[in-house]
């Protein structure tokens, strides 16, 4: 007699072929059920404001195997009150990692995959600041698909986040076919000329940023020539910062000083080299160096060691 192939635990034998026909249908023991988490929102559904935003978090930390970021929780329990009193419209959401009003534990590009995956459906929702935190570029990764998916997002705040050239990139492409967002802040993040280009490529394309502030990224002169040719161009920015560029003028002041033009004791910096780029020093001269004392030893009193602001006076060569 052939061996019969071992069954499911639960499943019970029937006795004859007319039998089993007549039997009602069983699903065997071993059957995956599908749990529905409390809170969660139905895939392909929006987030509705009485999902609740904070058991939407936990939950979904909790099945991410997530550490619950306890400031996160406090702004969304805050959110969630502000929906019940019907002023589920128009809100913009601060987790600024530079709130000295309540304990805060600073945002990390894992904190905000989660929190994106939350946001991404919550239309009620149209601003987002999350500056001074440590999103770095997983966190740019996952701003960018939140820019992408949340279509009435209009402002954006991720200012001073350890951004790099790499996640200023990832922005910059996401916003070639945005049509929503108003207003990025991306001041302090280091996205350098490689960034700096990124985004003077999509200022080529997009059309509705109307704000763009990059201001201390370390922009290079190439991307800032590249800002000054598109905006004769783009017709939608209103308001764009660029100041604290690195435009590597050490060198407007190493070759005039070498060549003779400029000479040391009529200037207040002194070039050095380190790793093949050009730094200055500053140095006394100019800065009044005897001005509150006299020197011991030497000229106790020379134009350049007391000149201030004026190092040679006018009409007298240098």
């Amino acid at each position: 007699m052939a061996a019969q192939p071992p069954r499911p635990v639960g499943e019970r034998s029937m006795g004859s072929p007319r039998e089993a026909a007549r039997a009602p249908a069983r699903s065997p023991a071993w059957a995956p059920t599908q749990a529905r988490t409390p809170g969660a929102a139905v895939v392909g559904q929006r987030e509705s404001p009485e999902s609740g935003l904070q058991e939407h978090y936990s939950n979904l930390c909790m099945e991410k195997s997530q550490k619950i970021n306890p400031f996160i929780l406090r702004i969304l329990q805050e959110v969630d009150k502000e929906i019940k009193k019907g002023l589920a419209a128009g809100i913009t959401l601060n987790i600024a990692g530079n709130n000295r009003l309540v304990p805060v534990e600073r945002v990390t590009g894992e904190d905000f995959w989660i929190l994106s995956r939350i946001l991404k459906n919550c239309l009620y929702i149209n601003g987002l600041d999350v500056g001074y935190n440590l999103l770095g570029d997983v966190g740019a990764y996952y701003a960018a698909k939140l820019v992408q998916k949340q279509l009435n997002l209009i402002y954006l705040n991720l200012m001073f986040n350890d951004i790099g050239p790499e996640g200023g990139e990832l922005i910059a492409k996401v916003l070639h076919k945005n049509q929503t967002l108003k207003y990025l802040r991306m001041t302090g993040n280091k996205i350098e000329n490689k960034g700096g280009m990124s985004f003077a490529a999509m200022l080529q394309i997009n059309s509705s940023l109307e704000k763009l502030d990059l201001g201390d990224c370390d922009l290079g002169m190439q991307s800032v020539i590249a800002f000054a040719t598109v905006l004769t161009r783009n017709q939608a920015i209103k308001a764009i910062n660029l100041n604290r560029p690195i435009l590597y003028g050490e060198q407007a002041y190493s070759d005039l000083i070498q060549m003779g033009r400029l000479k040391p004791d009529n200037t207040d910096v002194e070039p050095f080299v380190v790793d093949g780029r050009v730094y200055l020093a500053e140095v006394s001269n100019g800065l009044k160096k005897h001005y509150y004392w006299t020197s011991t030893s030497g000229e106790s009193y020379d134009h350049s060691s007391n000149a201030g602001f004026a190092l040679v006076p006018v009409g007298q060569q240098p």
